[in-house]
């Protein structure tokens, strides 16, 4: 995806960035080379500042159908977006026979 494309959205969901951010949170999702559809799904998913939690979830082979599964009471979007790693997700998920990879 262009870069030019990537900043325009993260500028249309976070408007109050200042351009130093942008930039920066620019270059985070850029460097993930998602197609549109992949980006506006996670990005609507686990927001701007989410593109180490998509790295990270990709690295361990979670895909973007994980997001919706609950664990405990809560999604596994909320919970990332929460600070929770992607390791502890997977040690919680497995705690409840989940496993989120094959999603």
């Amino acid at each position: 995806m262009e870069r030019s494309r990537v900043m325009r959205r993260i500028a249309q969901l976070a408007p109050g960035l200042r351009h130093d951010q942008l930039r920066e949170r620019t270059r985070a999702w850029d460097a993930l080379q998602l197609t549109p559809p992949e980006l506006e799904t996670w990005m609507r998913a686990l927001g701007v500042d989410g593109a180490a939690a998509v790295r990270a979830c990709r690295a361990f082979g979670i895909g973007p159908a994980a997001l919706d599964v609950v664990l405990g009471s809560r999604q596994v979007r909320r919970r990332l977006r929460e600070g929770m790693t992607v390791t502890a997700l997977l040690a919680l998920a497995a705690e409840r026979g989940i496993d989120l990879r094959r999603r």
